[in-house]
């Protein structure tokens, strides 16, 4: 970015609608806020949309039934999630969310069609940020500047892999919401592979979390974890980013499994898998869009198209551990190579600079 561009934006008047969400949650911590303090780029928290800015960043979970009538300022628009695709389904969630949005207040009008509440945002939008071609093709039907962008992850790596070697039980892990409906596509090759192998599961997620919108009529990801698997050696941390990585980091294979009936899930950006590449950790993938591109982009075959593929697969690397320790460096070397800090706060720069 040039020293002039910068120090324009540094002088700039900038909210930031956050839905309301901790600016300590991953998903601030990772995107704006880690931004803008790199660049020491300042802003106010808003929800105020009779107040003048230069930029709003709206957030995800921001209510954009008001941001989409916003007409004080630019505004810089954060659609990480598949949305779009998950709206083709007539699911109850896909069906009643935007009334539940209201209903909850979470948004201030009322649109009972949420598709048509984001495409009103998204028309309304400046520029939009988003983490996938595919989404990105999508959204380009109803604005044009659109910025592909990933997560800052640095901050939460406390610990590295160090060692490929693994002893008894073997170690998978995997790290998520608790919703773990991934598991339930994979659970009958894992208690095949139970029948041979001594492994442990680590599952690194929230203790507890609302049914729906994520805060209404809590369960708890113990009770669901005793009823899903079919094998025992299944253990439960609590998401939090001092023990994260050096829980993650100790274990043997990450694994990513992902409904492919679920176009929300299927249509998710690669961060989680960049993030375990970060810590050194090998790691198989279902094989959805953005984890197959990055996989090719590394030269590892480790995205599974089928059970039959996790099985192979599973197998080679729980029994292998110099196919770990190379897959391992690989994945570490190409992440730090093609997705260190500087390469992503380019991406933001080019963001930001393209509503000036």
């Amino acid at each position: 970015m040039k020293n002039l561009d910068l120090s324009l934006l540094q002088r700039l008047k900038i909210g930031w609608a956050t839905g309301g969400i901790s600016l300590d949650h991953p998903a601030h911590r990772r995107t704006f806020l880690y931004y803008a303090k790199r660049r020491n780029i300042h802003f106010e928290v808003t929800n105020d949309v009779g107040k003048s800015y230069d930029i709003v960043y709206v957030s995800q979970g921001a209510d954009i039934t008001q941001w989409a009538r916003y007409n004080r300022g630019k505004i810089i628009y954060e659609f990480s999630d598949a949305y779009f695709a998950e709206s083709e389904q007539t699911t109850f969630k896909v069906i009643f969310r935007g009334l539940a949005k209201f209903v909850t207040r979470k948004h201030r009008h009322l649109k009972l069609s949420y598709r048509q509440a984001l495409e009103d945002m998204l028309r309304r939008a400046d520029a939009v940020l988003c983490g996938t071609a595919e989404q990105g093709t999508l959204i380009k039907q109803f604005c044009n500047n659109v910025h592909y962008i990933f997560a800052f992850q640095d901050d939460d790596l406390k610990a590295i892999k160090e060692s490929y070697s693994a002893s008894m039980p073997f170690n998978l892990v995997w790290e998520g919401l608790p919703s773990l409906d991934g598991f339930v596509t994979i659970n009958p090759v894992l208690a095949e592979l139970k029948q041979r192998h001594d492994f442990a599961l680590h599952l690194v997620t929230d203790i507890k979390r609302g049914r729906y919108l994520n805060d209404y009529l809590p369960a708890h990801t113990k009770d669901k974890i005793e009823k899903m698997f079919p094998f025992k050696d299944v253990y439960l941390y609590e998401w939090n980013n001092h023990m994260f990585s050096r829980i993650v980091s100790q274990c043997d294979l990450g694994i990513i499994p992902i409904p492919m009936d679920k176009p929300f899930w299927v249509g998710k950006p690669a961060n989680k898998l960049l993030l375990f590449w970060r810590m050194g950790v090998p790691t198989l993938t279902s094989a959805t869009p953005a984890y197959k591109k990055i996989m090719d982009e590394c030269g590892l075959d480790m995205a599974c198209n089928s059970l039959e593929e996790w099985a192979y697969k599973l197998e080679k690397y729980l029994v292998d551990e110099n196919a770990r320790r190379d897959a391992g460096t690989r994945a570490k070397a190409f992440v730090e190579a093609e997705y260190g800090e500087e390469k992503l706060l380019a991406l933001w720069d080019k963001a930001f600079i393209s509503v000036l």
